[in-house]
């Protein structure tokens, strides 16, 4: 659609099987998303778009019906945490998917999957129809979180101490 935005032009049918239970998610056509949100500063890294599409677009619909069913102050047909479980899920899917048909442009590294599962788990705290049941992966996303924040940091000062021999 353009500035970022995109539409199904077909319904979607998900099957999710998680242990014994088996969850159907539909997305309908005409349903819009802008894939992955990544801040820009980090689409260098993590563009919006990439092998995780599919990912992002079934989690957006998640995030559609959480709003929806707040909103209408009725149970969501799936929690705020099983819709980040299946977008992390299917994340694993499609690296794997990748790997056996040896396409390594496809792949999405363990790293990649770690990083999106915890921009989406922050950014469920950040939304009352997403911030129930938050507080149970708080340690993981903390974990991950800081250790992005350490190697981060090490490469600037990395990079600082390269600029000071250089110049």
């Amino acid at each position: 659609m353009g500035r970022g935005q995109y539409e199904s032009t077909a319904p979607t049918v998900y099957v999710w099987r998680d242990g014994t239970t088996e969850r159907v998610v539909t997305i309908p056509t005409g349903t819009r998303s802008d894939l992955a949100s990544t801040p820009r500063m980090i689409w260098n890294m993590i563009p919006p778009t990439g092998a995780y599409e599919d990912a992002a677009y079934v989690h957006d619909e998640g995030c559609q019906e959480l709003r929806r069913a707040h909103a209408e102050g009725r149970p969501p047909a799936m929690s705020s945490r099983d819709v980040d479980r299946l977008f992390r899920d299917i994340l694993c899917e499609a690296d794997a998917h990748a790997r056996q048909a040896g396409d390594p442009d496809a792949r999405i590294p363990a790293w990649t999957r770690r990083l999106l599962w915890t921009g989406v788990r922050l950014g469920a705290l950040a939304n009352p129809a997403r911030r129930a049941g938050w507080w149970r992966d708080a340690p993981a996303v903390a974990a991950i979180a800081a250790a992005t924040g350490l190697v981060v940091a090490a490469a600037v000062w990395g990079l600082d101490r390269l600029v000071h021999l250089i110049f």
